[in-house]
């Protein structure tokens, strides 16, 4: 119920079942199952099998051999972006694993314009915006950087802006000593964290926002470690259908979700993230910001839970 709540979903239909009692159910039409590494983390129980895999992370050697044969079993894959199938079908080729149709279905995205022709923008405010779980490690959303290049902005320009950083906080040590740095590099600077906000409350930044920045994989070179930069994106999902004008690093699944330079940019270099980001604020009143920020929201449309819903009907026909 809580994750409903958090993700604004009506769970009434769903019942629970824990693994062990998975038998007692005497047919499953649909088994979905869903994993982070290659092989899928259970074996089949219904009459049509998918696996859901959200990445191929690294998997080691014994568990790979303990899975070897679930996969001949699921008729096809799903993944959630094009640079996820690339190194899903990398992998399964690498790995001789069985061949099998991988199909790509964009996770649902709570948009806050909905599908229309007229496109209603709500009045932005100098917010450059970030929403992203305060971790550190393979995943980490280097809100490090942001701030960083937050400060240069302030320093080189005569821009006047906030920043503000939305996220989950994870428990451990480690992730409690990133947060505190985080929030020591940011002294002295109109920066805003938020931990764990409500949907109320992130609809309504969403609405205020501006611009907003994504710098996961930054320096992460996605041919040796793709598994450390973003495998879609959905948050910038989510502020692009605001029309924030999303600025995102050109790696992972991110450049799939921005068309450079018409529903937004895509940005190599931290240096470069400045110069847009201060175009952007500098010019925020010409036709070329609100025209970017329509297209923005236009582009979100597909990536919508109708979207999302009539993927899976269409190849579920098949």
């Amino acid at each position: 119920m809580t994750l409903g709540r958090d993700l604004n979903l009506n769970l009434d239909n769903l019942l629970l079942c824990p693994l062990y009692e998975l038998n007692k159910i005497p047919h499953i039409d649909l088994f979905i199952a869903m994993g982070n590494e290659i092989t899928p983390p259970i074996q089949t129980f219904g009459r049509r099998n998918i696996f859901i895999c959200q990445f191929p992370f690294p998997i080691s050697p014994s568990e790979l051999a303990r899975r070897w044969s679930w996969l001949q079993n699921y008729e096809r894959l799903v993944v959630y972006s094009m640079f996820a199938r690339h190194f899903v079908c990398h992998y399964i080729n690498e790995l001789q694993l069985p061949q099998r149709p991988v199909d790509i279905v964009h996770p649902p995205v709570e948009l806050t314009e909905l599908d229309s022709d007229c496109v209603v923008i709500s009045p932005k405010e100098n917010i450059i915006l970030n929403v992203g779980r305060f971790f550190t490690g393979a995943h980490c959303k280097r809100q490090d950087i942001l701030i960083e290049t937050f400060r240069s902005i302030l320093k080189n320009s005569n821009v006047t802006a906030e920043l503000h950083l939305v996220g989950s906080l994870h428990p451990e040590p480690e992730h409690r000593d990133y947060f505190l740095r985080l929030q020591e590099l940011a002294r002295g600077l109109p920066v805003f964290f938020h931990l764990n906000a409500s949907p109320e409350f992130l609809k309504s930044i969403y609405d205020r926002a501006s611009i907003y920045w994504h710098a996961t994989g930054i320096d992460i070179n996605p041919s040796t470690d793709p598994e450390k930069c973003e495998h879609f994106g959905i948050a910038p999902v989510e502020a692009m259908s605001a029309g924030c004008i999303p600025i995102v690093v050109n790696k992972g699944g991110l450049p799939e979700i921005v068309a450079h330079d018409r529903s937004g940019f895509c940005f190599e270099t931290e240096q470069q993230l400045q110069e847009i980001t201060t175009r952007i604020l500098t010019e925020k009143n010409m036709p070329w910001v609100m025209s970017m920020r329509e297209a923005a929201v236009k582009q979100s449309y597909q990536y919508s839970k109708a979207a999302f819903s009539q993927r899976w009907e269409e190849f579920l026909k098949d």
